[in-house]
């Protein structure tokens, strides 16, 4: 992890309180939520994963490697996530069976490791990598975070044959920016020896993370080498003259798929 500035570790620590100041006063209303509950849109879309699971302790970021279900971006959302959440993050690529070039799925997992994550290679139908990943999973519990299609299902049933017979199903109400209506289904499973997860449905990805764009930049930790080097202290990383985020990458001392994810994130983002 590269030190942030003192100014971005002014701006971070604010952030950060004021998410949890905000959660903490939802929670001292009526908190505990029973079948179906109504909230907050902009509180829930923050917060939805502490809601469904308060105790979780690892939030694991599912992610198909086979394309075009490959999505990078949804690795970094779910990176930041857990920066938020304060929790630890493990990566788990999944459908490496269907890998055609094994190469590449060793770029996009030395990519993260080389910036400390714990990423995992998985296959549900071949077994490859599935001890490491219920090794990863015992005795914490853990919110499976990933788009459908990404195969959390198929990694629980590979672990747990009967995992379905023992889930425990709460839906939740969320009201939209434009006053649309949202379901999210929570799904518990306790697969015992302390192997507890949790999983939501409904929303994608990108729904479950609520910064501003100007914030994204903070939780990329191999831009903070750079950016004091930036012509503008509020520089985005995006379409500005003179930054030195932008030369990293050029130089290949920043990897461009993180920095195209970034951009992607950002483009998303108001």
């Amino acid at each position: 992890m590269k030190d942030l500035s003192k100014i971005e570790q002014k701006q971070l620590r604010h952030l950060l309180q004021e998410k949890k100041e905000r959660m903490l006063r939802w929670e001292e209303g009526d908190g505990e939520f029973d079948g179906v509950e109504s909230a907050p849109n902009d509180l829930l879309r923050e917060s939805l994963i502490h809601q469904a699971a308060p105790s979780f302790e690892q939030l694991v970021i599912v992610q198909a490697l086979s394309p075009p279900a490959l999505s990078l971006a949804n690795i970094d959302r779910g990176l930041i996530i857990a920066q938020i959440e304060d929790v630890e993050p493990l990566i788990c690529l999944t459908k490496l069976d269907l890998v055609t070039a094994r190469a590449e799925a060793d770029k996009i997992a030395r990519i993260y490791r080389e910036l400390g994550y714990h990423v995992l290679l998985t296959s549900a139908l071949t077994g490859e990598g599935m001890s490491s990943l219920r090794e990863r999973l015992e005795n914490k519990h853990s919110v499976l975070l990933g788009e459908a299609g990404a195969g959390r299902k198929s990694l629980l049933r590979r672990l747990d044959a009967g995992f379905e017979s023992k889930c425990k199903t709460r839906e939740l109400t969320l009201e939209a920016h434009n006053g649309a209506a949202l379901q999210c289904f929570v799904k518990h499973h306790d697969l015992g020896r302390g192997l507890e997860i949790t999983f939501l449905d409904g929303l994608s990805v990108a729904g479950f993370l609520n910064v501003k764009r100007e914030e994204a930049r903070l939780y990329y930790d191999e831009f903070r080498d750079f950016t004091d080097d930036c012509e503008s202290a509020e520089c985005l990383h995006a379409q500005e003259k003179g930054c030195a985020v932008k030369q990293a990458v050029a130089r290949g001392e920043v990897a461009k798929l993180r920095y195209k994810s970034y951009s992607e994130i950002i483009q998303a983002l108001v």
